[in-house]
């Protein structure tokens, strides 16, 4: 439904390499859930963030920005 209107998806509570595959293969453009990380207070979120820059990609064509993304 989300690339038919242009907007990405979001799969929350992804929590194993299987939930992953599967909400990839429907269309979600991005995932959060235990499998990348635990919950975390905002400066243990930008510590994460800068420790593992290299790994993310970014955002999908289409996907909203939220008012976080504009730090």
């Amino acid at each position: 439904l989300g690339a038919n209107i242009g907007v990405g998806t979001t799969a929350e509570g992804v929590e194993t390499e299987e939930q992953l595959a599967t909400v990839t293969e429907r269309g979600c453009t991005q995932v959060q859930g235990y499998l990348f990380s635990r919950p975390l207070t905002p400066a243990d979120a930008r510590a994460f963030l800068q420790r593992n820059i290299d790994k993310f990609e970014p955002a999908a064509p289409g996907a909203r920005k939220t008012p976080g993304d504009a730090r």
